[in-house]
């Protein structure tokens, strides 16, 4: 949940305003944390769009009006320029071992929700995979007889055939 003093959280979606957003992303630029800024921005501009499309669909034209919106009080407020850059850090081998540790304890002693570090223990032992190469794996896609789970190559990120060009 994203938590601001700038939005009330009982506050119904059509009344939230673009300055609210700019106010709410300046809270992560001021301390540095522009990356995220793009993030969160990505992230509020799909939960309003989503709100818009469920309300405007034509195909349920005398649904019932849930969210009120008429705008993406988002899309008017420009993400951050060049902060969006892959990095080729990794882990040291004590990182690896204090998150290790980190997650493997008990859930109310966790610094993080049981469902994320769930997570990203899967990521680690899964031989690095990423979150979303995960999370859109399939039922089918895994082999309980062979303890094998497949990623296929659309929900890769880096495709394999163009490891070896």
């Amino acid at each position: 949940m994203l938590t601001s003093k700038y939005i009330d959280p009982a506050t119904p979606a059509k009344e939230i305003t673009p300055v609210q957003i700019k106010r709410v992303l300046a809270e992560f630029i001021e301390r540095g944390a522009n990356a995220e800024a793009n993030k969160i921005r990505a992230n509020l501009h799909a939960v309003f769009n989503f709100g818009l499309f469920a309300d405007n669909d034509p195909a349920n034209i005398n649904g019932k009006t849930i969210y009120g919106l008429d705008r993406n009080p988002v899309s008017v407020i420009p993400p951050q320029k060049r902060v969006d850059k892959a990095l080729d850090r990794f882990l040291s081998w004590d990182e690896l071992s204090e998150l290790l540790r980190l997650l493997s304890v008990t859930e109310s002693a966790c610094p993080i929700h049981p469902d994320f570090a769930q997570l990203t223990l899967l990521c680690i032992f899964s031989g690095g995979q990423r979150p979303w190469e995960i999370m859109t794996n399939t039922r089918d896609q895994w082999d309980e007889k062979n303890k094998t789970l497949t990623v296929p190559p659309t929900y890769q990120k880096i495709v394999i055939s163009t490891l070896f060009q």
